[in-house]
């Protein structure tokens, strides 16, 4: 074996060990997270795509952190950490001290000679690894550069200053394919003007609320947020920043996500409505981080290109023939009706449903839905959003959930879910999401609390279906909201007064008997 080839993974190796022993002594828990997901989220990037036969859905290859890795090889090494109770300084100090203590542990010195170009050839850049760690500010860096003022921070979704960008972009002679956002403007002045200049690791913050969907915004700067990328040798190493933890505001982002992906913008993502309840649930102040190991490994060996620091890089056999061009598939929004009857033409000749996707290239599962609903109802029109299943909504079903959170307004959505469930008034079939029965208790705005509530599991009211409407509401109880605060409430994480609890709970009990038999009744 070349020595040399040998000694980069055994580097890289060390790397890897360190890493994780680093990160383990400070007290964080490793996991594995899914690698296929049924919405492309994490970062900006186009994601791989590919197609679930049993579920009949369409999954993505969860984003990389560092969009550069895509670029080079579709399989990559990466780490990412969540810190509770931090914020991006308290990282961007943590990230100093490990990878001063990284490259210290492996050379025996903070600095190394990196050469982009290959071995032996100009420029050779000396990366610095020494902490602190210089910052530069995206904003005041381009106007220094640049010599011209940038719109503010908190306008960059205005007409106006998309047009103050594109100007400054086409006045600096700075290529920006369309949809020609803001968000899309700044990042490609800032890899003209900025990342060359960075070559010992460098932390640029200031990133723009436009460019950061998943960022908690920063608390002194009006249209900025609190993140930070952090570059060496001109190429991105890290990114991190404070997570965005209120949930209107993430959906808020998401939607204009969503806008500029209908624009054009194929690496913008769609609404993950599933992270937002999750929001919803709460999350405690919380700074995210993620580091390409691919790329530091190619630091730290001096190796020009990734593919010398991967065990198994993707590589075309060398005695094989190009094969036949990429398929692009059409995903994220409706057909035309041009390919929808060009679908239901080539069924009808005995074209199978695999190849009709290969020869208009539209997804397998696009053209699976198109024949079953033409086959099913004769139409080729998309259905509502949703798709062609039976409205799950119904009157009788929005009813039971607002009463069940007006008896109880600390209840889940998905103990409403179960409860739906329990109670036969939904099965597998229709019972609505979790997502769905949050926009319904959105849609319908706050209730009041109730004046009973059941011993038990949270909101686990036994009230039979027929007296949902019959509740009575002319026994109150002398009980301050407090004393209904379940143990999984925010109050009950917190502790509250036990001795109060236990004298709600005789008086609770003392009411029992006459509002059961008002319910039966």
């Amino acid at each position: 074996m070349n020595p040399a080839v040998k000694n980069k993974f055994v580097i890289r190796s060390k790397a890897i060990t360190f890493l994780r022993r680093y990160l383990d002594n400070l007290g964080f828990l490793e996991v594995e997270t899914p690698m296929m997901n049924m919405i492309a989220g994490g970062a900006t990037a186009k994601p791989f795509i590919t197609h679930h036969n049993d579920l009949n859905l369409n999954l993505f290859l969860r984003v990389a952190p560092e969009l550069y890795h895509k670029t080079h090889n579709p399989e990559f090494t990466s780490c990412e950490f969540y810190m509770a109770y931090a914020d991006y300084e308290d990282v961007m100090r943590l990230t100093e001290d490990l990878l001063s203590k990284m490259v210290y542990h492996i050379h025996g010195n903070h600095k190394i000679v990196y050469h982009p170009n290959g071995p032996n050839t100009e420029p050779a850049h000396v990366l610095d690894f020494t902490p602190p760690f210089r910052r530069v500010h995206m904003y005041a860096g381009l106007e220094e550069v640049l010599k011209v003022k940038l719109p503010p921070a908190d306008t960059l979704n205005t007409p106006e200053a998309v047009a103050a960008l594109d100007k400054i972009a086409v006045d600096n002679k700075v290529e920006c394919p369309a949809p020609r956002t803001a968000a899309r403007l700044l990042d490609k002045l800032v890899g003209e003007f900025l990342e060359p200049t960075f070559i010992s690791p460098t932390f640029l913050i200031g990133h723009p609320q436009i460019m950061s969907p998943l960022a908690k915004w920063h608390r002194s700067i009006p249209g900025l947020t609190e993140r930070f990328e952090l570059f060496a040798a001109e190429k991105e190493l890290a990114n991190a920043y404070t997570e965005l933890n209120d949930p209107l505001r993430q959906r808020a982002c998401f939607e204009q996500q969503a806008k500029d992906k209908d624009a054009g913008d194929d690496e913008a993502q769609m609404v993950d409505e599933n992270f937002c309840t999750a929001l919803e649930y709460g999350l405690p102040p919380t700074a995210g981080w993620g580091m390409g190991i691919d790329r530091l490994s190619m630091f730290l060996t001096d190796s020009h290109n990734i593919k010398e620091v991967l065990f198994f890089p993707a590589m075309r056999p060398e005695d094989s023939t190009p094969g036949p061009a990429p398929v692009v598939f059409v995903n994220g929004r409706p057909l035309p009706d041009a390919i929808r009857n060009r679908i239901i033409d080539l069924a009808h000749q005995g074209v199978r449903p695999c190849d009709i996707s290969r020869q208009l290239r539209v997804s397998h599962g696009c053209v699976s839905k198109i024949l079953g609903r033409f086959y099913e109802t004769g139409s080729i029109r998309p259905g509502v959003i949703g798709g062609s299943k039976p409205k799950v909504a119904t009157p009788r079903v929005v009813d039971c959930i607002t009463a069940y959170k007006r008896n109880n307004p600390t209840m889940f959505a998905w103990e409403i879910r179960e409860r739906l469930l329990q109670e036969r008034i939904c099965d597998a079939e229709n019972v609505p999401s979790v997502s769905s029965i949050n926009r319904i208790v959105r849609n319908k705005g706050p209730v009041p609390m109730a004046n009973h509530q059941q011993n038990g599991s949270p909101g686990a009211q036994n009230i039979p279906p027929s007296s949902i409407q019959q509740q009575p509401s002319s026994i109150p109880l002398q009980l301050p909201p407090s004393a209904f605060h379940t143990p999984y409430s925010i109050n009950g994480l917190l502790g509250f007064d036990k001795d109060w609890l236990s004298r709600a709970q005789e008086s609770q009990l003392a009411h029992e008997t006459a509002c059961d038999l008002l319910y039966r009744s």
